[in-house]
């Protein structure tokens, strides 16, 4: 069984089960990288973008994950540029 059918399955509880979307150009698409709001300490949520979301649902498959440290700053540039150095430890 893939990770995505398992991630599909009754068993997985919300918001971690994904669902298979319409696409017109692709005919089905999951909701894999769905964002999400998870309980990080009791009482605190946080919120998990695409990619977030993605890994923390991979992660129930034990899908390995790979990091990495770049040599130049990286930055997602959308609305705000967001970096990697509040995180960087």
């Amino acid at each position: 069984m893939s990770a995505l059918d398992w991630l599909g399955g009754s068993e997985v509880p919300n918001p971690y089960r994904i669902d298979w979307c319409k696409d017109v150009r692709v005919d089905q698409f999951p909701t894999l990288w769905m964002p999400f709001a998870m309980d990080t300490l009791p009482g605190q949520h946080e919120y998990l973008s695409e990619d977030y979301a993605a890994a923390v649902r991979l992660s129930l498959c034990d899908v390995k994950h790979y990091a990495m440290q770049p040599k130049k700053h990286l930055n997602h540039w959308g609305e705000y540029p967001y970096g990697f150095k509040p995180y960087a430890g």
